[in-house]
């Protein structure tokens, strides 16, 4: 504390501000934790929900007390609040359209934390409401963006990621449980609706593609669509894939290929983490950075 005292200019003029570099730099720099590489995407470029949850170690605190040290924009706001508010900092997690950030919040500052990345920058609340995405002031208002999560609601959280993880296993039945109790948790946002609603539509699809004329067809491009003309689209897309080469030089089995790929999975609408993008935009303020002598 005697460097914030002695120079509080150089970090901002704010306790929380420096209390809170202090915390992400050690738990950083002596303790290593790290956003994965292996997550790590170019700007614009973001994983589908299969691979992105597939290793639940990169959601989940567990994978940053572990042997690797390494999370995601999932796992990080929550270890850094979990650890600062053993220091009895008041810490609340928040979220934006896809991603999960820090803010420390007292009668005296309100200070968001973005620490997904190497450092610490802040931002103010218009930020977030443009990036990851761009959110309308009703999908705001509609899932309780940019406001401290009550207890409820970061439980509703941690259960709807454990329902992408379980999805992302082929665990089906356990997964639309799981966004089950996100939805009772915080039956206000909207968005814990809508995963639910997709993800018993993706259980349906993995069954129909098991058992033929079940459910709905496994090209998630044709779930809106009723299950009977759904069906009939995705026959007649398969006699058009087996139909042969469609120009010289295509090789056989690729005529319109294009038109239907069973393997991706559509990014969930809305969802609050997960795809994130590591790439931050440039800070306004210059990013804290701490040497280990302290």
């Amino acid at each position: 504390m005697h460097r914030f005292r002695s120079n509080p200019a150089d970090y901002e003029n704010s306790e929380p501000y420096y209390r809170m570099a202090m915390l992400v730099t050690v738990l950083q720099q002596d303790f290593g934790i790290i956003y994965n590489p292996d997550r790590v995407t170019p700007v614009g470029v973001f994983e589908s929900n299969d691979k992105f949850f597939a290793d639940s170690r990169d959601v989940f605190i567990h994978g940053l007390t572990g042997e690797n040290n390494s999370g995601t924009c999932s796992s990080l706001p929550s270890f850094y609040i979990a650890v600062g508010r053993r220091l009895k900092y008041p810490l609340a997690l928040v979220s934006a359209k896809n991603h999960l950030f820090v803010r420390w919040e007292d009668q005296e500052t309100r200070l968001n934390i973005e620490a997904a990345g190497i450092g610490v920058n802040t931002y103010d609340d218009d930020h977030y409401r443009k990036w990851p995405y761009p959110m309308t002031n009703q999908e705001e208002k509609d899932n309780g963006f940019i406001k401290n999560m009550t207890a409820a609601e970061e439980c509703a959280v941690f259960m709807s990621i454990r329902g992408h993880c379980l999805m992302a296993a082929g665990r089906s039945d356990e997964a639309i449980s799981a966004h089950e109790q996100a939805v009772r948790l915080a039956p206000q946002a909207q968005l814990y609706g809508i995963i639910l609603d997709m993800a018993k539509r993706e259980a349906a699809a993995r069954a129909a593609s098991k058992f033929r004329g079940a459910g709905m067809p496994p090209d998630p491009t044709l779930w809106g669509e009723p299950p009977e003309v759904a069906w009939i689209l995705w026959h007649q897309q398969q006699t058009l894939r087996n139909q042969g080469p469609l120009h010289s030089g295509e090789p056989p089995g690729h005529a319109g290929e294009h038109l239907s790929d069973p393997t991706p999975r559509p990014p969930m609408p809305g969802q609050p983490f997960g795809n994130p993008n590591f790439g931050l935009p440039p800070s306004p303020s210059k990013p804290l950075s701490l040497h280990k002598s302290r």
